[in-house]
């Protein structure tokens, strides 16, 4: 019952700078999550950078368009806080 932490580390206020890397540390949430395990996500203030990486959890978990995904984060909490941050959302590739 320990505690598993994948560390990946986003610079304040900015995007991740290995997008490859991103993708691998997702598909390793997902599939925790899949198989039953509690995800906690964080960053100092739990907006930008956190908002940024569970608006790409939402848009491959829920299967969700980029922006709805944003909306759909942003109804339960202020995040992603820069256009930058968006547009890693919005126009992130799971297949690609």
């Amino acid at each position: 019952h320990g505690l598993n932490v994948i560390h990946f580390p986003i610079v304040d206020f900015d995007t991740p700078d290995d997008m490859g890397a991103l993708k691998d540390v997702l598909n390793d949430v997902v599939e925790k999550a899949s198989e039953g395990e509690n995800i906690a996500v964080h960053c100092f203030a739990g907006r930008g950078r956190t908002g940024m990486f569970i608006a790409l959890l939402t848009r491959i978990i829920r299967e969700m368009g980029g922006k709805e995904a944003i909306d759909w984060v942003r109804q339960y909490f202020p995040a992603i806080e820069t256009k930058e941050q968006e547009h890693i959302v919005i126009n992130y590739d799971a297949d690609g």
